[in-house]
């Protein structure tokens, strides 16, 4: 499975959920990071974000 293929999975059950529900741009970008083995930190410094 790819990451693409999870985050449509995972959008899908959000909509299941509630219809109008479903990943954010960032939230999927923390997603996608995740899967690729970065930290919360890495990603919260690629974003400009606080990690916390």
């Amino acid at each position: 499975m790819t990451a693409q293929e999870a985050i449509a999975i995972v959008d899908r059950i959000l909509q299941s959920v509630n219809k109008k529900q479903k990943l954010t741009d960032i939230q999927s970008h923390v997603f996608l990071e995740t899967w690729e083995g970065h930290s919360y930190q890495e990603i919260a410094d690629r974003l400009l974000y606080e990690h916390d």
